[in-house]
């Protein structure tokens, strides 16, 4: 509440309180309105056929599940029932009040919740009644077979030497991407940015909220934990992309060649931190993109915790 309100909502209230009989009155905020729209998919007042056809798709796609997938299922199956017969889709929008399609957001939010559907925080859990199901084991089977298989897939494109360098790689005659801005400073150098950062990748990572059909106890299968995970430490710049991306083979090694060449002698600006990880404070030869590391988070693992 906004402190210079404080004193008239108070205020308001008192008034509200006295003419109600001293009871406060039941607030409307947030609440929503009924238009009179009735939901088709509901056991009750609905159709039987829409109703089952739809639980049977949102318990089994609950992994995917959105308002705006259930949303776009809805009037598809609507649009399916009835074809290409336009009398009959009228008819079925005037006994449901239905005036529009697609229908709003907010009303498949509310006709979603009505058929039990929950977005809640996701539970850690082993055991599910669907945890052994065949769709797991199936899913199962079509990961090894896509992997097998994806070398035979319409998704891999072939083209000329020349059309790949002019389309992924940079020009020869522009080594950093570009040119400098012709207000530059013909006696400065020119300013390459770096950034940096981590970042945690697992092999099963878990979302914070998740649907579920709560009268079934339906739920999507959830692994115990997020497993096994790798971090990874980069630097990244306009000029050499994702660590040093932008530069491999010969011009790759030619770089390491010249890096190495300034490392020699040299030692770590922390000499103890060096000796605790390398065992020496003398910088050791690169052998492979320095800006790219990988490590296995945890304590007293690759010497990050």
């Amino acid at each position: 509440m906004a402190r210079q309100n404080q004193g008239r909502t108070v205020q308001r209230w008192y008034l509200e309180f006295k003419r109600n009989n001293l009871k406060f009155p039941v607030s409307m905020r947030g609440k929503i309105k009924s238009t009179g729209i009735k939901n088709p998919f509901h056991k009750e007042h609905g159709w039987n056929d829409l109703h089952v056809s739809f639980l049977e798709w949102g318990k089994s796609n609950l992994a995917t599940f959105s308002i705006r997938t259930a949303g776009e299922k809805m009037v598809g199956m609507i649009r399916d029932a009835y074809g290409d017969d336009l009398g009959k889709l009228e008819s079925f929008q005037n006994e449901f009040n239905i005036s529009e399609l697609p229908i709003k957001d907010w009303v498949i939010s509310k006709w979603v919740h009505e058929l039990g559907f929950e977005y809640r925080p996701a539970q850690k859990r082993y055991m599910t009644n669907v945890h052994e199901g065949e769709g797991r084991l199936q899913r199962i089977k079509y990961i090894d077979w896509a992997f097998a298989n994806e070398i035979n897939e319409a998704r891999w494109y072939q083209v000329e030497k020349s059309v790949f360098k002019r389309l992924f790689t940079n020009q020869e005659d522009l080594p950093l991407g570009g040119n400098p801005s012709v207000r530059k400073d013909p006696s400065k150098r020119i300013s390459i940015v770096f950034g940096q950062d981590e970042a945690i990748y697992k092999c099963c990572p878990m979302n914070k909220n998740t649907w579920y059909h709560t009268p079934s106890g339906t739920s999507p299968i959830q692994e115990k934990s997020e497993g096994a995970g790798t971090m990874v430490s980069a630097f990244i710049s306009r000029e050499f992309g994702f660590g040093m991306s932008n530069i491999s083979g010969t011009k790759l090694k030619e770089a390491l060649e010249r890096c190495n060449k300034a490392r020699e002698g040299k030692q770590y600006a922390k000499p103890f931190a060096a000796n605790f990880v390398h065992g020496t404070t003398d910088k050791a030869p690169l052998t492979e993109d320095p800006c790219v590391r990988f490590f296995d988070y945890g304590k007293g693992q690759s010497g990050y915790w």
